[in-house]
């Protein structure tokens, strides 16, 4: 039989002694109590051990009646209670900043999964929309690294994300792809071939200018065609290699006990030239000077000055001969 309680005006209340409790008992696990205008509890703590608590609002409110300036305990989240294991929060930390991409200003206070030891946790789904650019902000030394076992070979589609292995990979493909590889601008370039594989005969560097092969180096030889090389003051051109200084000397020297060795005909052209208008050039006092002029009385056209300033003709053996026996 139902029982009724009607108070046509004023407040209805029920105390019991301090500390005691009040019971509203419909049974175990049955029965129902309805509360039909709004519920206040004033206690410090609100304790529901149903096993399934369902929520009409569309919002919960925690840290409600918060008259500080943000958060006053810096924290406020929910907890979830893992038994024997660490318990762990979401929480939205005050002291956490951040850079707002629209703004591009340092903003204060942010959400943050956690266990009440304050170690970070993971966070899973398959998809995260914005209003606008997404950024990531790794902290101190950190980098936004994808953990997953040769990711590199399902980066497929346009828009998939690449990581270094995928780039660092497609970088070395694409060279290797080339044959051959080349740097150059219009008809000038210098161009890079190698034979392993087979894609080519020679391994091989190509430098030209304006269209034209300057040179060419491989393994066995390094080839110039039709241009001038300055290497400090030594000057190569076609088959002649000079001096870059005008009156300067060109050496060739052999270190030590070693000599320099000419292992076919040596010509001396006759003065005065072109590089050398002098007759008879000037004494050297580093040593002895031949040099080549029309021939005297030595009949060879052999010519030297000595460190005396001394000059002659080295003389033939037919003509040392005659001059033998006519002395």
């Amino acid at each position: 039989m139902s029982r009724f309680v009607t108070v046509p005006s004023g407040d209805y209340k029920v105390k019991v002694q301090s500390g005691g409790e009040i019971k509203l008992d419909t049974g175990v696990g049955v029965g129902n109590t309805r509360v039909t205008g709004n519920l206040i509890v004033e206690g410090t703590q609100t304790q529901v051990t149903s096993n399934e608590l369902t929520v009409k609002d569309n919002i919960i409110e925690v840290n409600s009646g918060e008259n500080g300036v943000g958060v006053t305990l810096n924290q406020a989240g929910i907890r979830v209670d893992r038994g024997s294991l660490v318990d762990v929060q979401m929480l939205f930390d005050e002291q956490l900043q951040w850079n707002d991409p629209d703004s591009q200003t340092t903003r204060s206070g942010a959400f943050t999964f956690v266990d009440v030891n304050g170690a970070l946790l993971g966070l899973r789904t398959n998809s995260i929309s914005t209003g606008g650019a997404l950024y990531f902000q790794p902290g101190g030394s950190g980098s936004l690294r994808i953990i997953k076992s040769t990711y590199e070979t399902y980066v497929t589609d346009d828009n998939d994300i690449p990581n270094k292995k995928y780039v660092d990979t497609e970088i070395v493909n694409q060279i290797n792809s080339l044959a051959p590889v080349f740097i150059g601008h219009s008809d000038t370039e210098v161009r890079v071939a190698d034979s392993t594989g087979g894609a080519n005969p020679v391994s091989q560097i190509t430098m030209s200018v304006d269209g034209v092969v300057k040179a060419k180096m491989n393994g066995n030889s390094f080839e110039m065609y039709n241009t001038t090389v300055d290497i400090g003051q030594i000057r190569i051109e076609d088959n002649i290699i000079s001096n870059t200084v005008s009156n300067g000397d060109l050496k060739l020297e052999a270190p030590g006990t070693g000599a320099v060795k000419v292992t076919d005909s040596f010509v001396i052209k006759q003065t005065p030239g072109t590089l050398d208008p002098a007759t008879d050039p000037a004494v050297d006092t580093d040593g002895v000077k031949l040099y080549s002029k029309v021939p005297a009385g030595g009949d060879t056209g052999l010519y030297y000055v000595n460190t005396n300033d001394a000059y002659g003709e080295m003389i033939s053996k037919n003509r040392s001969m005659v001059l033998s026996m006519v002395l």
